[in-house]
């Protein structure tokens, strides 16, 4: 009766003192399994003739000591532990030969060589996610009670000698999720985990690009009154978060960061991706590789003819609206272009793109047809960039074979949709990505009009003399075009543009054919330019020699 007395006497007095506080029963690759104690008293406890117990198995827990307010870590691999988990020094840990721990549901007890129970845990890992440890709530209530038990939300999957997270403290504010709706608005969760009221909570903003650049800070907002257990979702214009139009386009990271005096720093902090859309044609696409030659890899090039860097991260391409696939975080700068490849074959005719960072290649599931096809560049909200519904109509006339032969834009501001924008890359290897197009004007003097190359032949065997590129710049930002090339005794031979809408420049091919078709003979011809502006009836008239060589 007397020795009955005693184990009745020592599970009253250890159970009000040592729990099982955390259990790793899935760990990650490498990590042992391990159980963590928690002693809630202000003097230390020795474990004397206990053990630990699953149904079937049991460990000594002798030697064992579990520190006053602290912990004491179980497990059959130290070392390995140690490797993986940082643990306080201030934490016990010991070498245990564990029970193992189900995958699926266990109970574990705490309890003397007679299984009197001192603490259980009941789990069933469905109520857990694999790699992360199970932990008690409340080590004063029960363990094996479901809402007494969840998954860590740390950071690093455990708190592995340190105050669970699920477990409440005086103050503490966590961030749970922050989202943004470019250039519309954010929304910020957040979830009063602690037992203190918090009547004003300031959240300060930053925002940086993904490359890694440093944190830029914006502004601050203040949710008030947030008592315990409460959640709120709060929404807020862009502008209040000094989030405005100056701060460029493509994509960012922005972080929310609530400025609480709590005593968990960890889950103070949410970060979201978001993209601050391209306007139409901030970004065009300049080059088309539809046809290559056999083994080798079609391509798209897109231009910035911007003055900001672009990043394309978060960008859609593809040949349908929406466009299918997303481009990755590729920088181009002012003037620059990016390649998407669709196959590594476009190494093998351009292997100095294989180190570039404007190069990628792209998995994709479509591809671009050889009998025309749509190509489509959008934001990630699907809004149009710019696109391209090309034919191979578009190539030079005079090539008999034009496979393995890109289309290339004159100029990178001219409208992708005109057909009067493309023709035939003369460039040896068939292309130039990532490069200025082969048929890109020479950069000339502030005349108002300029023809090149002159003298030039349809017939010419090289490629760069068989077409002439005719460029004008006009004193105004818009205005109606009118082009047209008469012979030497002033008959007109070809109309190249007939009020055409332009911008402060621009640039047309003639490729020596007349209306009819037809190629017009060697000799001079005169090009006449009539322009007249957008916005008043002021009118500009200029005239070029063009030549045509035999």
């Amino acid at each position: 009766m007397l020795r009955l007395l005693l184990i009745a006497g020592l599970a009253t007095t250890l159970s009000a003192q040592v729990v099982i506080n955390e259990l790793q029963p899935v760990p990650p690759t490498g990590e042992p399994e391990w159980v963590e104690l928690y002693n809630p008293s202000d003097t230390d406890v020795a474990l004397v003739n206990l053990y630990i117990y699953d149904r079937t198995s049991r460990a000594s827990l002798s030697g064992v000591v579990v520190p006053a307010r602290g912990f004491a870590i179980l497990t059959r691999d130290t070392d390995d532990l140690k490797l993986l988990r940082r643990i306080p020094g201030i934490a016990r840990l010991y070498q245990v030969a564990l029970p193992t721990l189900n995958n699926t549901t266990e109970s574990i007890f705490l309890a003397t060589r007679d299984t009197v129970v001192l603490d259980s845990v009941y789990y069933d890992m469905r109520w857990g996610i694999r790699g992360r440890t199970l932990e008690r709530i409340d080590p004063l209530r029960p363990g094996y009670l479901r809402d007494n038990i969840g998954a860590c939300i740390a950071p690093d999957s455990a708190t592995c000698g340190y105050d669970n997270s699920l477990s409440l403290v005086e103050r503490d504010v966590q961030v749970r999720s922050l989202r943004v709706d470019a250039g519309r608005a954010l929304t910020i969760e957040l979830a009063n985990r602690g037992k203190t009221t918090f009547e004003q909570l300031p959240i300060a903003f930053r925002i940086r690009r993904p490359t890694g650049e440093s944190w830029h800070e914006l502004g601050h907002v203040t949710i008030e009154y947030l008592p315990p257990a409460a959640t709120s979702a709060r929404t807020f214009g862009l502008t209040e978060v000094g989030l405005t139009p100056a701060l460029g386009v493509g994509e960012f990271l922005l972080q929310a960061i609530a400025l609480a005096d709590d005593q968990r720093k960890w889950n103070d902090t949410a970060i979201a991706t978001f993209f601050q859309p391209l306007s139409l044609q901030q970004l065009v696409i300049n080059e088309l590789m539809y046809d290559p030659l056999d083994g080798k890899s079609e391509y798209i090039e897109l231009a910035n003819p911007s003055s900001d860097t672009l990043l394309l991260g978060g960008l859609l391409l593809g040949d349908q609206l929406p466009p299918q696939s997303v481009l990755p975080s590729i920088p181009i700068p002012p003037g620059g272009y990016a390649v998407v490849a669709l196959d590594t074959g476009i190494w093998t005719t351009f292997p100095e793109l294989r180190e570039r960072s404007q190069c990628v290649v792209l998995r994709a599931s479509w591809s671009l047809g050889n009998s025309g096809d749509l190509v489509v560049l959008a934001n990630p909200d699907g809004s149009v960039i710019d696109s391209v519904r090309y034919t191979p109509s578009w190539h030079f006339w005079g090539l008999k074979n034009t496979k393995g032969r890109s289309l290339e834009k004159l100029m990178p501001s001219l409208p992708s949709a005109d057909r009067l924008s493309w023709s035939s890359s003369t460039s040896e290897r068939g292309g130039t990505p990532a490069a200025p197009n082969s048929i890109l004007p020479q950069e000339q003097s502030l005349l108002q009009l300029s023809v090149a190359p002159n003298p030039f032949s349809p017939h010419s065997t090289d490629p760069q003399l068989q077409q002439t590129t005719i460029t004008f710049r006009l004193p105004w930002q818009s205005a109606r075009v009118t082009l047209r090339v008469f012979d030497a005794a002033g008959l007109p031979v070809r109309q190249l543009a007939n009020g055409m809408y332009s911008g402060a420049e621009g640039a047309l091919l003639w490729d020596g054919r007349n209306d009819a078709g037809f190629a017009v003979g060697a000799g001079a011809y005169v090009l006449l330019l009539e322009a007249t502006s957008a916005l008043s009836s002021e009118t500009l008239h200029e005239r070029a020699v063009i030549i045509i060589g035999k």
